[in-house]
């Protein structure tokens, strides 16, 4: 059976119990470990520094593994619903051969959880890692809460497809979704004053996609813009 993200929502109120209906039980008993451990220092040392700053951790670890299962049974639903497809079970990373910089490091991490997503033949041209769009009103209105709920993605570009893949809290493949070029119907990248920016892949029939994208990988998201902005048939692709 798959639960719907209401059912877990409402059973992750209780620490754990979300990831214990989802099947995760190693999961549930250390996540509920961790939250009701962290209470229980609070309420021992209630009104002084320590207990302060476990209740502060209590609220942060309870909200963030009430979103995580709430993350785990959507992508659960759309997986059944054949919304998306159930990503490839992926090795380990492997670790780069020479210290890379922050940049370098940001576009290895993106390359590596795509490789595990690629068909045979099917090489990676540009790959990055974006965040589900949260506007400004939202961060006024619930404070930290947009940032635990929001949803990451890799986006990568192959020879003749677009993948979309969706990560979990972990940062892990959650869901995949391969868009030939003829489906992107549109796209743009747009920077502001902090170097970072905001890509908007437009798909049709009302599926659009905005992410919000580091300065690290801004230059890989205006090559990828690039490549849809071209008449189709005068595209042409490299590797790097």
């Amino acid at each position: 059976m798959t639960h719907s993200p209401l059912t877990i929502g409402i059973a992750s109120i209780i620490p754990g119990l979300g990831f214990w209906l989802l099947g995760q039980r190693q999961r549930s008993i250390v996540v509920g470990s961790i939250v009701l451990g962290l209470l229980s220092i609070s309420l021992i040392f209630l009104g002084t520094p320590i207990g302060q700053f476990s209740a502060q951790f209590f609220q942060l670890a309870w909200l963030a593994q009430l979103v995580f299962a709430i993350q785990i049974a959507r992508t659960n639903q759309k997986q059944f619903k054949s919304e998306i497809q159930a990503p490839q079970t992926i090795a380990q990373f492997r670790r780069p051969t020479k210290k890379l910089s922050g940049t370098q490091a940001s576009d290895y991490f993106s390359r590596e959880i795509a490789k595990g997503q690629l068909q045979n033949g099917e090489r990676i041209i540009k790959s990055l890692i974006g965040k589900g769009y949260v506007s400004a009103s939202a961060i006024a209105l619930a404070g930290v809460i947009p940032y635990f709920a929001a949803s990451w993605y890799c986006i990568t570009l192959t020879q003749s497809n677009l993948l979309v893949i969706e990560l979990d809290f972990l940062m892990k493949p959650a869901g995949l979704h391969r868009f030939l070029y003829s489906e992107v119907v549109q796209a743009s990248f747009t920077k502001n004053w902090l170097n970072k920016g905001k890509l908007q892949l437009d798909f049709g029939k009302g599926k659009v996609l905005v992410l919000d994208v580091t300065s690290s990988f801004a230059k890989q998201a205006q090559a990828i813009v690039s490549v849809f902005s071209k008449p189709q048939s005068s595209v042409r692709l490299g590797g790097g």
